[in-house]
This record gives C-alpha cells, sequence and structure tokens, in this order.
C-alpha cells in the first residue's frame, strides 16, 4: 500500500512538473534559441549561432568615428569551420533620402576598397516577411577570393525624412558552394534580424 502511495505522489509529481515546464516552454518560445547568442543595440537586434565570433565597429572613413552609432556602424558576425567561411554584415549609415538600390550597391563597392563585382540582375529575396533587393557579388582582398549577396534595407528614421540605409552581406569563400547555397544561407543567417 505504501508503494502504492509513493507511486501515486511521484506520478502527480511527475505531470506537475511536465505542466509547469511545458507552460514555462510554451510562454517563452519565441525567446528560447538553443547555440544562439543575441546582439542588441543602435537599433539592431540579431540572433546568431553562438559559435561566430562577433565584432562591432564604426565607420570612420565615412566621418562617422570609430566607435558604431545610431548614424552609422557595422557588425560582423564570422565562422570558419571545416574550410567553410560563414560571414554575415550588417553596415549601416544615416541618409537624407533613401537612393536606389543600384546607386547605393555601386557607392557601397567603392568605398570598399576591394575589387568587388556585382554577378547579374538584382534579384528579391525575403528577409523576415520583408521583400529585400539584393544582387550576388564577388570580390578578392588580395589573398582569398569571396562570393556572397548584398541586400539593401530603408528605414524611415524620423520625421525630417532622415533614412537609415542597411546594408546586409553574407560571404563565402569563392567555389567553395553554389548560389543556391549562398542564397539559403543568406536566408538563414537573416531570418533573426530585426532593423
Amino acid at each position: 500500500m505504501k508503494s502504492n502511495l509513493n507511486l501515486r505522489n511521484f506520478a502527480i509529481t511527475a505531470v506537475f512538473v511536465a505542466i509547469i515546464t511545458g507552460s514555462m516552454i510554451w510562454l517563452n518560445k519565441d525567446n528560447l534559441s538553443p547555440g544562439y547568442a543575441h546582439y542588441e543595440k543602435y537599433g539592431v537586434k540579431l540572433t546568431y549561432p553562438a559559435l561566430m565570433s562577433l565584432y562591432e565597429t564604426g565607420l570612420p572613413e565615412l566621418g562617422y568615428g570609430s566607435e558604431p552609432s545610431e548614424f552609422a556602424g557595422i557588425i560582423q558576425c564570422q565562422s570558419y569551420w571545416e574550410g567553410k567561411l560563414n560571414h554575415i554584415n550588417v553596415i549601416w549609415v544615416v541618409k537624407e533620402k533613401a537612393p536606389s538600390i543600384e546607386a547605393e550597391v555601386n557607392n557601397f563597392i567603392a568605398g570598399a576598397n576591394m575589387m568587388v563585382q556585382t554577378k547579374g540582375e538584382y534579384f528579391d529575396m525575403v528577409f523576415n516577411g520583408e521583400v529585400v533587393r539584393c544582387v550576388d557579388i564577388e570580390f578578392s582582398d588580395g589573398n582569398d577570393a569571396f562570393s556572397g549577396i548584398v541586400g539593401l534595407i530603408y528605414r524611415p528614421w524620423s520625421s525630417s525624412g532622415v533614412t537609415r540605409v542597411f546594408f546586409v552581406v553574407y560571404l563565402t569563400l569563392k567555389d567553395s558552394a553554389t548560389e543556391d547555397q549562398i542564397r539559403a544561407s543568406m536566408q538563414y543567417y537573416t531570418r533573426r534580424l530585426n532593423l
């Protein structure tokens, strides 16, 4: 009889713990991201794989200072594993008006101080339910060759007509991934990006 009572108490406790645990998981389902780290500064929210290294810097070459701010900055997340490079950049600057993607990408490439070339036509990708204009790129830093994608997102920033322009860039080593794999990686790394 005593063993039945202990079994019954154990079963009730187990059910109670399961209900509480399930409730906590359900209530926090949007905050759970095992193996991920979170970045939230300067109006940028990014959840990225915890194994990636994250760096942030300003844009002194554009006159914004060496530290990131609400006005300009760069966030870089990078991992290198078994010959596979995954590199995601979020770059932002403030503009008085939203120019065309082609003009902004050309300005971005001109300011990159590297041999960057666009490949093919501009195309649309969906980032967090938002359609974003993108273009495939290739470039070399003098040592390595890279392939990737640049996407451009505009955000009105104030009632005075100022716009924040975000460049979202995914890069990998050239010839280490197909175009479809590069686009799938861009989707993967930007699905948890909120600007």
